[in-house]
């Protein structure tokens, strides 16, 4: 095959494809439009039925609404309590249902771990540091140019 038979081949496809896209995209349309029109009724339905039960439950729909609003509040305290105890005991648990998780992040320049790693562990070196191998390193080693975050967060199991 010749570029202009391979051109108007691939033209004649495309304006096929396009045709057959127009005339799908034209059965979607309507289906999606006799759809809605099928579903109105029972929509309408669910909303008046909706409707009802909240008007017949409003007192208990109040209640609920408090206690999810109490829950959340009483939640984030011991959250909040459960990190004050670990930051002034250093104790992460203050019981089997309460306690916090300690994350560390190390920071530190790429630059300067490559550096590193050049002398004491080339086996790390692709094309930048291995990352996970580099990270567990300040662990056992005491590298000046990395800087250790911590973040602490709280754990609370078992109390539904």
């Amino acid at each position: 095959m010749n570029d202009a038979t391979e051109t108007i081949n691939y033209s004649e496809r495309a304006e096929i494809l396009k045709d057959i896209y127009r005339k799908v995209s034209q059965t979607k349309a309507t289906a999606e439009e006799l759809y809605a029109d099928r579903r109105k009724p029972i929509d309408e339905s669910i909303a008046n039925l909706e409707q009802a039960f909240r008007e017949a439950n409003a007192e208990l729909l109040d209640v609920l609404d408090e206690a999810r609003t109490n829950q959340a509040d009483a939640e984030q305290e011991l959250r909040q309590i459960a990190v004050e105890h670990y930051e002034v005991t250093g104790v992460k648990s203050l019981d089997d249902n309460l306690g916090v998780r300690v994350n560390t992040k190390f920071q530190y320049s790429v630059k300067d771990a490559v550096k590193w790693a050049e002398t004491n562990a080339p086996v790390m070196i692709t094309k930048s540091v291995d990352k996970k191998a580099f990270e567990s390193l300040p662990t056992v080693a005491d590298l000046d140019f990395v800087t250790k975050e911590e973040s602490v967060s709280a754990v609370l199991k078992g109390l539904k």
